[in-house]
């Protein structure tokens, strides 16, 4: 058991990563309260670091808490915390110093973020569901080159995700392969499709069910870059990102958080 410990509350104009940075100076454990992008913006202050993560899902989606066997169990979370069991994970580095846990996603699927986050006034998955119907009312196909040091792949797509994880938006099986600890990632492109299949394989998601293989290209891999011909809604681990470049480059960093699982 720890000796020491701290609350830590963060208003709506603090930054959680600053915040983060500090208490890892003094704390051997730091607990993130909240989504994924309160775990992501904790997380991205402790990567490198010996400082160990705990996570309390209190947020919509809670995709990355899933990943590492936590729960809607309030309880049960908080006895996973007490047992200290800890692990390595694989974080993405997309930037300079700026990394996600689980997925990041281009056009559809930053737009569908992009809504889910207005749609303040409705909770959980269906928020998610509101706004991938909206969002596919409102997209438009985008033109990509993803490059690997084993494939290339270039073409007209709906979205781009590079997951590192299985599930958005709570539900969603987009990569159903990807795991946090295995050393790779996943990139996922919807193939330029009608808009009705689109439809028809987002209800799918929203069953339970992944994308047919037919309508997807999948690349596995540790290194990417992937190159954009326009300006588009991108999330991070359900965050909105501002587009600062037409290229991003993915990188993986394997076992580089501590983490505690179940």
């Amino acid at each position: 058991m720890f000796k020491q410990a701290a609350f830590i509350y963060i208003d709506e104009d603090g930054s959680i990563r600053e915040t983060a940075n500090k208490a890892a100076r003094e704390y051997e454990v730091i607990v993130a309260c909240g989504g994924d992008g309160t775990i992501k913006e904790t997380a991205n202050a402790l990567i490198h670091t010996n400082v160990i993560l705990g996570v309390l899902p209190i947020g919509s989606g809670n995709d990355f808490a899933k990943s590492i066997g936590l729960s809607t169990d309030f309880r049960k979370n908080l006895e996973i915390l007490r047992s200290c069991k800890t692990s390595g994970i694989d974080v993405i580095q997309y930037g300079e110093g700026q990394y996600f846990l689980n997925t990041m996603g281009f056009g559809l699927d930053g737009r569908t973020n992009y809504y889910a986050a207005i749609l303040n006034k409705w909770t959980g998955k269906l928020r998610y569901f509101l706004g991938g119907i909206y969002a596919m009312i409102k997209a438009d196909r985008f033109t990509y080159k993803c490059s690997t040091n084993k494939n290339h792949i270039e073409g007209s797509s709906w979205m781009v995700v590079a997951a590192n994880g299985a599930v958005e938006g709570g539900k969603y099986r987009i990569s159903p392969d990807s795991c946090n600890s295995d050393g790779i990632f996943e990139i996922i492109i919807v193939k330029p499709i009608s808009r009705l299949r689109l439809i028809l394989e987002f209800l799918k998601l929203s069953m339970g069910f992944s994308f047919s293989k037919q309508v997807i290209y999948q690349v596995t891999t540790k290194e990417c870059s992937l190159s954009l011909d326009q300006k588009l809604h991108i999330h991070a681990d359900g965050e909105i990102v501002k587009q600062k470049s037409f290229s991003i480059d993915f990188k993986l960093l394997k076992n580089s958080l501590t983490v505690i699982k179940a």
